[in-house]
């Protein structure tokens, strides 16, 4: 999965629509997500307190599945992508850096519209894109690892 194609879109503020063509998205229920995937989603509830969960979705590559997970903290939204891991993807040409956030080893892309934060679970891999500030992002990933 290439979330570059995703990225751009946000950042040049247009719809994600090239990104769900190549990799078809279903809006499902959290419930009905679960049972689309082979890994146990993240535990979306724990944010819940300060985010609101907008959407679920069940995007495809190459026969397998991945989620999105769209939710919404202070009127700015925040995507948080989750796939199996050993999953292959990539952010297109944009530079990633390491950096640790709440112990946590994370690949970081800061552009000045948004920012990309991904690091490995348990059971599964974590993208997270938003115009979140960077508490917000340690939250996430403190919350989901």
């Amino acid at each position: 999965i290439d979330y570059g194609i995703f990225f751009d879109a946000l950042r040049s503020e247009t719809s994600p629509r090239s990104f769900y063509e190549r990799y078809p998205a279903q809006v499902m229920q959290f419930a009905e997500a679960q049972q689309a995937v082979n890994f146990p989603l993240a535990a979306i509830t724990a944010l819940l307190d300060s985010f609101q969960l907008d959407c679920v979705r069940v995007l495809e590559c190459n026969g397998v599945k991945c989620i999105q997970l769209t939710c919404r903290k202070n009127g700015k939204v925040v995507n948080i992508f989750q796939h199996e891991l050993g999953q292959a993807w990539t952010l297109g040409q944009y530079p990633v850096a390491r950096a640790p956030i709440c112990n946590v080893e994370c690949l970081l892309v800061n552009a000045k519209e948004l920012t990309a934060v991904s690091w490995q679970g348990s059971a599964s891999e974590f993208l997270a894109v938003g115009q979140l500030p960077p508490q917000d992002f340690a939250q996430i990933v403190q919350t989901l690892r």
